[in-house]
């Protein structure tokens, strides 16, 4: 499925290349893309290990759908670095969105950073974190610990 990247927005998962980069990756793009949007923030799912500076979100137990993938492994994360954004040229092809095909991946991904500081994402959970606050303020849920690794929680 092709979608072009002014039409994009946050949640939409795509595959793309990124120069320097040696092979492609899935990326979900956390902020509706404007029509002077040059590059757009982005976070990409990676089976490697966790390099300094950057936010893993620890996915491995939920089924990403198959067609994401061009081989599977044994553990994936959600990687988040505050510097990765993807421009029109970067974009290769259209996968989905997360928040409709993947519910409770994305639940999973905002209750983990609810108390995590990854800036980057809170664009992408807003309506998420609100229902956590709402859950939380009626004893529905306790404040979730910060389930990701990064500079600050390792």
């Amino acid at each position: 499925m092709i979608k072009q990247f002014r039409n994009l927005r946050k949640g939409d998962v795509v595959r793309a290349i990124r120069p320097g980069d040696t092979a492609e990756h899935v990326w979900v793009i956390l902020s509706t893309v404007k029509s002077f949007t040059h590059c757009v923030r982005a976070c990409n799912f990676t089976s490697s290990d966790y390099a300094p500076g950057e936010v893993l979100i620890n996915v491995s137990s939920f089924s990403l759908p198959m067609h994401w993938f061009r081989y599977r492994t044994e553990r994936t994360f959600v990687r988040v670095n505050s510097s990765d954004c993807l421009t029109e040229d970067d974009v290769i092809g259209y996968l989905g969105n997360l928040g409709e095909c993947c519910t409770e991946l994305m639940e999973h991904i905002c209750l983990y950073t609810y108390s995590c500081p990854v800036d980057a994402i809170d664009d992408l959970c807003d309506c998420n974190f609100e229902k956590i606050k709402a859950e939380i303020r009626v004893d529905a849920k306790s404040q979730p610990e910060c389930g990701c690794l990064s500079s600050a929680h390792q």
